[in-house]
């Protein structure tokens, strides 16, 4: 019996330890990554357990203080939001945004002075045709 329950406990840990680990990594599950998305987590979380408690919890008080919680956590979402929306919108961006915007910033990528090739190895092509009017000729 107690090997049964060691090996319940060391699978249970694997388990874990590869939920938080995939949970952790934005890239992988193609999530975005910005300042709501804590508040977020933190709301279902709640509306989880208040959900949970709902169902199977006694005491009507601690499910009012829950409800509470929810409602508390919900307005100051809709308030983030918009406080980051007119004060700084780049933090409602995703982080891989934010990454490539601050890359072509700097020059990184994508700048047609620095970009992806190698300017002495880049080809002039010349072209003997002009607009006029609106229309080639």
């Amino acid at each position: 019996m107690l090997n049964l329950l060691k090996k319940f406990i060391s699978s249970w840990r694997k388990f874990v330890n590869r939920l938080f680990a995939r949970l952790s990594n934005v890239e992988g599950m193609n999530a975005r990554s910005n300042v709501i998305v804590s508040l977020l987590w933190l709301f279902f979380l709640t509306l989880a357990s208040t959900i949970t408690y709902g169902i199977f919890g006694e005491k009507e008080i601690l499910l009012y203080f829950l409800i509470g919680a929810l409602i508390t956590e919900l307005i100051s979402i809709i308030v983030a939001y918009f406080i980051f929306a007119f004060k700084d919108p780049d933090c409602l961006r995703s982080e891989t945004y934010t990454l490539s915007k601050l890359a072509i910033e700097k020059g990184q990528i994508g700048d047609n002075q620095s970009g992806l090739i190698d300017v002495s190895q880049a080809k002039i092509i010349e072209a003997d045709c002009s607009v006029r009017d609106g229309s080639n000729g």
